[in-house]
């Protein structure tokens, strides 16, 4: 057995290792021999915390695909449908069972839909309808294979799978969120270069919502030195000893400043490591839907889809805000007419509550909300001289609102009577919440951007934060909401409305 010295860079520094084969079949299974045993325990440590997460992450998407398959057997059930007809055998009866479940499974994974990195959920349903979608097609190929192909249930079993999969999947990810606030799902990362924009990349990396837990950073010798509290780890000359070393998950890119050729050794490493490799573009506030990776000569470039509310896609979201407004207007009148009877009854004054607001383009409309406040609030609020024209401002005074009016702004039930502003046409169901007049006139450059749409009963900043943030992080989070409109958003801002209100998170 031959034995070989090799010098071997470890974080920086050198030391004397003697490579020896364990197996002279295999020369690719050796082991270290040397004084340095604390360096050798740092990596078998970090290989082995390396292991469990991606242990962990594997049993994740084992349970999702878990789920899948109940929620495909719950949907199927629930309909009725004839999977398998009467006088089939057992053997061909499994055959069938089994191949829906594999064409089912397949389908999903095709969509991205057990990827280790961490999907909006949004873009999960999205990918799940597109997923049902070519699940139905798939089974209209085989017609004449599937009894259950064409029947009249299929719709139906179709729909209970969408719902049944979203139900799932949002359960999930709130479990997937926890555990990565944990520590538990987060990929160990090594940062490659610096960041060239204005955020803290290490602040963002560690946010509890992040799906990459930074170890620190790999410096390349164009870009400046970084101070985000990121560690060195060396040079990208260095980078293979550091991923030895470190044992991470990924490799993030960051700086803007390699070249492609530059990427190659990097690019190796990760194949070779079994790495996810990530290159940080420049595209804030910007959702992952709209962007798209397209060749610009020998260079890639990050393609973004306009979010334009225009034409088609402005007629499905009114038709979406009529359609819902009026059913939900339907289903909650006779609530609504309970709420109006104790607002009367409980304090003098009007039951409604009529107040000029700003909406689309500018235009000036009467929001119709139940009345939470006592009686000449308007008086009581000027003898205090308080500046009315402050972005978002609100009175806290407790003593203003009426029992049942303190007790409606906690539930959000005073908001019913504006499924009547949508369907009217002066809101919408999602889109930043209308101020009134006289704010927007007095901070027209910092609210005049909001009303590129219809104003919304709830909106992006409502479900992140409430009236916990402030007004110019409410102000950015209507604009990111503008700028990456879709349905999709829509809908996932509706589903997170339900939540925040049943959990009454920053409800004034």
């Amino acid at each position: 057995m031959s034995h070989r010295l090799e010098r071997s860079a470890v974080l920086g520094g050198t030391r004397d290792v003697v490579r020896v084969p364990e197996s002279e079949r295999d020369a690719t299974v050796i082991r270290d021999v040397g004084p340095e045993h604390d360096q050798l325990a740092n990596v078998a440590g970090t290989d082995r915390v390396r292991a469990r997460n991606v242990r962990r992450r594997r049993l994740m998407v084992a349970a999702l695909a878990t789920t899948d398959v109940l929620s495909l057997v719950l949907a199927a059930g629930l309909s009725g449908i004839p999977v398998a007809e009467a006088g089939m055998s057992l053997a061909h009866r499994w055959t069938l069972y089994l191949g829906l479940i594999a064409l089912w499974l397949s389908t999903l994974a095709a969509f991205g839909l057990y990827s280790s990195g961490r999907t909006p959920l949004g873009e999960q349903a999205k990918r799940i309808v597109s997923a049902a979608g070519v699940g139905a097609v798939s089974i209209a190929l085989f017609a004449g294979r599937m009894p259950f192909a064409g029947h009249n249930r299929l719709g139906v079993t179709l729909v209970l799978l969408i719902g049944a999969e979203l139900a799932t999947r949002t359960g999930w990810a709130r479990f997937a969120d926890v555990l990565r606030r944990q520590g538990k799902l987060r990929l160990r990362t090594v940062v490659i270069g610096t960041n060239e924009g204005p955020e803290d990349l290490a602040e963002v990396l560690s946010a509890q919502d992040s799906d990459l837990a930074p170890l620190g950073r790999v410096l390349v010798s164009d870009d400046p030195e970084a101070r985000d509290g990121l560690r060195r780890l060396g040079d990208l000359d260095s980078l293979e000893a550091v991923v030895r070393h470190e044992g991470p998950d990924c490799l993030l890119v960051a700086t803007q400043s390699l070249r492609g050729a530059d990427l190659d050794p990097i690019r190796r490493i990760a194949r070779r490591e079994g790495l996810s490799l990530r290159v940080l573009a420049r595209a804030p506030e910007t959702l992952a839907s709209r962007l798209t990776v397209m060749p610009v000569g020998s260079l890639v470039a990050v393609g973004v889809r306009p979010a334009r509310l225009s034409g088609i896609r402005a007629a499905l979201k009114r038709s979406l805000d009529v359609t819902a407004a009026a059913l939900a207007l339907i289903v909650a009148s006779p609530v609504m007419l309970g709420i109006a009877v104790t607002v009367r009854m409980s304090s003098p004054g009007p039951i409604l509550f009529r107040q000029a607001r700003t909406t689309k383009g500018g235009r000036s409309f009467t929001i119709f909300k139940f009345r939470t406040m006592v009686h000449e609030v308007d008086r009581i609020i000027a003898e205090q001289s308080l500046d009315r024209t402050q972005p978002f401002f609100k009175p806290l005074e407790v003593d203003l609102l009426t029992p049942v009016g303190a007790f409606l702004r906690k539930v959000s039930l005073d908001e019913l009577p504006q499924l009547w502003n949508v369907v009217r046409g002066d809101m919408s169901l999602v889109g930043p919440r209308p101020l009134p007049a006289e704010q927007v006139a007095a901070n027209l450059q910092l609210l005049g951007p909001r009303h590129d749409v219809r104003a919304g009963i709830t909106g992006w900043w409502q479900v992140n934060g409430r009236s916990e943030v402030s007004p110019e992080e409410a102000v950015r989070k209507d604009l990111f909401y503008i700028e990456n409109w879709s349905l999709w958003l829509d809908v996932s801002i509706l589903l997170r409305t339900i939540g925040v209100l049943v959990h009454r998170r920053g409800a004034r």
